[in-house]
């Protein structure tokens, strides 16, 4: 319900190889199970598919979607950010500071690795 007026979501982890898919596949999975019991009754409601693939999908039950919430999902986007963050920070600009809330470079370091320099997080070794 939080992001529901969101018109584009990005998901990602560091690379987004594991989790950042994951998490998008979740999301995903997640909101089409909403739009398709949105204003069904409890009896006519079908979330036996989502609970069958994780049982963590129970919260869905409890989420009843007003109309503006429904529309809204439905014209959302979801992107999965290629490469991950880290990637998305070597991308041209050295000013990621001013472009990505909550950046701080205390945490990354340049290093040269395969012939090029790149930010690396310095909890990424």
């Amino acid at each position: 319900q939080q992001y529901h007026n969101k018109s584009n979501i990005i998901m990602h982890c560091m690379y987004s190889q594991s989790r950042g898919p994951l998490c998008c596949d979740h999301y995903c999975f997640a909101v089409e199970c909403l739009l398709q019991n949105y204003g069904k009754s409890e009896e006519q409601q079908t979330f036996e598919q989502c609970l069958q693939r994780d049982e963590a999908f129970e919260i869905l039950k409890s989420i009843k979607l007003n109309e503006e919430q429904y529309e809204n999902l439905l014209k959302q986007t979801i992107f999965l950010l290629k490469g991950g963050f880290r990637e998305f920070v070597n991308q041209g600009t050295k000013d990621n500071e001013q472009y990505v809330e909550d950046f701080d470079m205390q945490y990354w370091a340049y290093e040269r690795v395969g012939g090029k320099t790149e930010l690396y997080h310095k909890n990424d070794w």
